[in-house]
C-alpha cells in the first residue's frame, strides 16, 4: 500500500511539474509545527490531551486556485500506564499528500481548504513485560488555513486540520492546529 501511495504522489508531482508555466514562485518548501490532539478516550487516559508534531512540506501551484501539497510529520508523546505509572510512549510518522483549493487570493493573504491522504506508522513502546505495538495504516486529513505573506519569498502558513486515523479500534486522529514557514521559489 505504501508503494502505491508513493507512486501516486510521484505521478501527481510529475503532473504538477509538467503543468508549470515558466513563472517564478510556483514551488515552495517549508517547516511546520502543530498541536495534535487525539480524541481517543484511552489515549487521553494514558497520555493526556496531546502534544506537538514537527514536519516539513513541499507545494506546487498547479493553477492560481489549485495547489499540490506533500508533507511528512513526526509526532511523539509520553505517558504512563494507568495502574502502575510505568512510562510508555507513542510515535506517529506521517507521509502523504493532497490538494488545496485557494478560495481567497489577495496581495497579503491566500486562504485555502484541502484534503490529504497519508500513510501513518504508529508505534507504542510499553514496559518490557508487555508487547510493544506497531502498525501502519491509511488516514485522511481535512484542512483549512491561510498563507500570510511576510515577504516576496516567505509566507506564514496558519492551518487547522482534522485527522481521521483508526488503529486497533482507537481513533488516534483528531483536531490539529499548526503554523509553518514557507519559502517560495
Amino acid at each position: 500500500m505504501k508503494k502505491a501511495i508513493c507512486i501516486v504522489l510521484v505521478f501527481l508531482l510529475m503532473v504538477a511539474l509538467s503543468q508549470q508555466e515558466a513563472r517564478a514562485q510556483n514551488f515552495g518548501v517549508g517547516l511546520q509545527v502543530r498541536g495534535h490532539f487525539p480524541t481517543d478516550p484511552l489515549y487521553k487516559d494514558l497520555y493526556g490531551s496531546g502534544s506537538l508534531a514537527f514536519g516539513g512540506f513541499f507545494s506546487a501551484l498547479l493553477k492560481p486556485w489549485l495547489e499540490l501539497i506533500a508533507e511528512a510529520n513526526f509526532f511523539q508523546d509520553k505517558g504512563a500506564m494507568s495502574l502502575t505509572q510505568e512510562e510508555i510512549s507513542l510515535t506517529i510518522q506521517q507521509y502523504g499528500g493532497g490538494l488545496r483549493i485557494n478560495f481567497l487570493n489577495t496581495k497579503l493573504v491566500r486562504a485555502y481548504t484541502g484534503v490529504q491522504l497519508g500513510s501513518f506508522r504508529v508505534k507504542e513502546d510499553v514496559p518490557e513485560r508487555l508487547e510493544d505495538f506497531s502498525e501502519s495504516n491509511m488516514g485522511f486529513i481535512l484542512e483549512g488555513g491561510a498563507y500570510l505573506k511576510l515577504s516576496s519569498k516567505f509566507h506564514l502558513d496558519l492551518n487547522v486540520q482534522y485527522l481521521k486515523l483508526d488503529v486497533e479500534e482507537r481513533n488516534l486522529g483528531g483536531p490539529r492546529v499548526g503554523v509553518g514557514l514557507k519559502f517560495r521559489f
